[in-house]
């Protein structure tokens, strides 16, 4: 039998496919010739924040944004931001604001600097994503963000326009529980890490806990739990607090709100009682 000619097509495409292959090997041996310089320029944190400080002054709006994002990655390491990311905060475009806030908490303590920068972001963006985030990012800076206390007292309370929708204003009045229910939960949690031995904190919060209490069958229940666990992770055993829990683990009624509202209120006090017995 007479064998068959290969087909011209064939013939024509082999060379393609090994060039190809060539070529990627090639690249790939390039690149594995590069590791070690590229693994040094990962390696070296100062130069890269150093770039990025300088991205955070560009007039487009995307570098700046992932400027912070990318500073963020870099946590406590990217320190030497801190003046330029608090600047960010006054940045027109809210995006920037925002990723600027993030960076700031994840470079943690080491943002102190910045707290009356966000303060002020706080009191006049009218933006409530950014007033949240702000609030997120005074609970990661931790006990150094103690003088923002009179602000967070003023939005955990509900001073922050209603549905969210209006620029801050301050309040010494808790408004009704149903406002930006979320924002104030968060800034609870934030008083309750940056400020637990604060009088006006340990009275809010008992307010606050009897007024979940209260309002059960409304808003009052994310209020409660939000407290109890706060006050139980943070060892925040003020006997007023611990009556106000007392009271929530006697609550009476066969409604969820009910029953988390009791189980909130005995693992806060469980919990407080292993820290009390602790040496």
């Amino acid at each position: 039998m007479t064998a068959r000619p290969m087909n011209d097509s064939r013939l024509r495409r082999a060379p393609r496919v090994w060039s190809l292959r060539t070529v990627l090997v090639a690249l790939v041996l390039g690149l594995l010739s590069l590791g070690p310089q590229v693994v040094r320029a990962a390696d070296d944190p100062e130069k890269t924040v150093e770039t990025l400080i300088a991205e955070l002054g560009s007039p487009d709006t995307a570098i700046r944004k992932k400027a912070a994002l990318d500073l963020a990655k870099r946590g406590p390491k990217a320190r030497a931001a801190v003046a330029q990311l608090a600047t960010g905060l006054e940045d027109p475009e809210p995006v920037v604001r925002n990723a600027s806030l993030v960076a700031l908490g994840e470079i943690g303590e080491e943002s102190a600097s910045a707290v009356e920068a966000i303060v002020k972001l706080c009191e006049t963006d009218v933006r409530l994503e950014n007033r949240h985030r702000a609030v997120q990012t005074l609970a990661k800076i931790g006990p150094q963000a103690k003088s923002s206390v009179k602000l967070l007292l003023s939005i955990a309370r509900g001073g922050q326009g209603e549905r969210g929708d209006a620029p801050y204003r301050p309040t010494d009045k808790i408004r009704p529980l149903i406002e930006s229910i979320p924002l104030r939960c968060d800034t609870i949690r934030t008083l309750a890490r940056i400020a637990p031995d604060e009088k006006d904190v340990r009275t809010l919060l008992v307010l606050m806990l009897r007024a979940g209490v209260d309002e059960v069958e409304l808003h009052g229940t994310r209020y409660f739990v939000t407290i109890a666990q706060s006050v139980g992770e943070c060892g925040i055993d003020a006997p007023e607090i611990v009556a106000a829990l007392e009271r929530g683990k006697r609550l009476k009624g066969d409604g969820s709100g009910q029953q988390k509202i009791r189980e909130a209120a005995d693992t806060a006090l469980r919990r407080l009682k292993q820290k009390a017995e602790q040496p």
